[in-house]
């Protein structure tokens, strides 16, 4: 549904997207990583039309992605917001969803049914400014999904809303896959990822380093399980790809006080492919 082919930006000389290539395919949470200044925010702004690109091409359901077709199915939720905070949250929905061609008929109805979605009801007739910054977060959230977009790309989603205003939107994205949305989405956050992404596209100096299922990158890139055995006789540590062998000789051996298993994560992945070096 959504492609990026060998996109190439650059910014005063800098090269922010340097051949960066994906697809975010229909039903399917696509998550976005990669380290401050990886080329993330530029890879959306590609992907939205917001920007266009030196090189490669930007598509939406074959589209070119600033074409009128390509900009019906999509729907944003930038990483700034965009809300109008003179307008009460009905307002800012419903002004959203004019602009993406939801018929005056039908348009009452799918205002209500997006600030349902995102928990805001009680709040619909006050002004945005009156929000709080996480309510406003979830107010663009709204706004991107009234008009019941194909495409939805979400900037930093949960920056700045509290741990039940986080489940929410979790569960109003596994509830926009469902429903057969393609969905890619940037985060910093690897336990979003974890809990989220079907697939997972790491970046970084605007290029894909490694793409995937979680499962894979992880057998990839993130190295062997640690296994650490409290016995009797003392303590040990082993490194393993398959810790069911250590864990079955330790049983058999004798007395065994404790067993801690650690397996690699999303997060070891992310540190392996980027470095451990702090960016800015």
């Amino acid at each position: 549904m959504l492609r990026l082919d060998a996109v190439q930006h650059e910014y005063s000389g800098v090269r922010a997207l340097d051949g960066l290539s994906l697809v975010v395919e229909p039903g399917r949470v696509h998550a976005l990583l990669g380290p401050n200044g990886a080329g993330k925010s530029t890879a959306v702004a590609v992907a939205t039309g917001l920007v266009t690109p030196r090189a490669g091409r930007a598509t939406i359901d074959r589209r070119p992605v600033s074409s009128p077709h390509a900009r019906s199915l999509l729907g944003v939720a930038p990483q700034s917001g965009a809300v109008y905070h003179d307008l009460t949250a009905r307002e800012n929905v419903d002004l959203f969803g004019a602009i993406n061609g939801v018929p005056s008929g039908a348009r009452r109805g799918a205002v209500a049914s997006a600030i349902d979605r995102v928990g805001l009801s009680p709040h619909a007739d006050r002004r945005a400014a009156h929000l709080s910054e996480g309510m406003r977060r979830r107010l663009s959230l709204a706004a991107a999904i009234v008009h019941e977009p194909k495409v939805v790309m979400l900037d930093e989603p949960t920056a700045g809303v509290d741990p039940h205003a986080r489940q929410l939107v979790f569960d109003l994205v596994r509830d926009l896959a469902a429903r057969g949305a393609a969905i890619l989405y940037t985060t910093h956050l690897m336990e979003e990822a974890e809990r989220l992404a079907h697939t997972v596209t790491v970046i970084d100096r605007g290029r894909a380093i490694a793409s995937g299922d979680i499962d894979s990158l992880i057998a990839a890139h993130g190295g062997e399980t640690r296994v650490t055995i409290d016995a009797a006789e003392g303590s040990t540590v082993h490194h393993a790809d398959d810790p069911v062998p250590i864990l079955s000789e330790a049983l058999a051996m004798g007395e065994v006080r404790r067993i801690s298993v650690d397996r690699p994560s999303l997060e070891d992945v992310f540190f392996s492919l980027t470095g451990r070096s702090l960016r800015d």
